[in-house]
């Protein structure tokens, strides 16, 4: 049996990860677009820090009050083999319930993000840190994908069985691997 030996980094050192979004292949007849960029970096022992720069949501079917959510997970495979189908379940290595983003590790998904929220043009600019995913360890992301659901994630709270164990997020929209990335990607960003 092989060991994988995965390298730690020193403290002050930033490990680096991205995604880059595409639609779901698989789904037929979609009104949305959805591309662009997701961005990781994190030192060790410290919590993850995400930048998320995506467009083409559609907004066609929504009234100017209403409020466009999605939800936004990582799930346990990268693997683009069929689609987004392929990346299976949420993230969960401490095999517990699916929760939201705020609720301690015992009551959440490793991979429980919560939604994304659009803008007025079916965008989404949002930073984000996250203190129970990490980029080296058990639970690490890289080699795993973030999915982008059609519907909002109802955080563990809709009362069905579903609800703990997917938040009722609904179809795959959009979906990227994870990979190792340098931290030039994240320097442009915020240049």
């Amino acid at each position: 049996m092989e060991r994988r030996h995965q390298h730690h980094p020193d403290h002050d050192t930033y490990v680096y990860g991205r995604c880059d979004m595409a639609m779901n292949p698989t789904l037929v007849d979609s009104p949305h677009n959805i591309t662009g960029v997701i961005l990781f970096r994190q030192k060790v022992h410290k919590p993850l820090e995400v930048l998320i720069d995506l467009e083409g949501f559609s907004m066609a079917s929504m009234s100017n009050h209403d409020i466009q959510e999605h939800g936004f997970h990582v799930h346990q495979f990268g693997d683009l083999t069929d689609g987004c189908q392929s990346f299976g379940g949420h993230f969960d290595p401490d095999d517990v319930t699916h929760g939201s983003p705020h609720s301690d590790q015992r009551h959440r998904h490793a991979g429980d993000w919560g939604n994304i929220v659009c803008d007025n043009e079916g965008k989404v600019h949002r930073n984000l840190t996250d203190h129970n995913s990490n980029l080296v360890g058990f639970h690490s992301i890289i080699g795993r994908g973030i999915v982008i659901h059609a519907h909002k994630d109802d955080l563990g709270l809709g009362g069905v069985p579903a609800s703990l164990k997917t938040g009722n997020a609904g179809p795959r929209l959009a979906c990227c691997p994870i990979v190792s990335s340098k931290g030039v990607d994240w320097e442009g960003a915020q240049g």
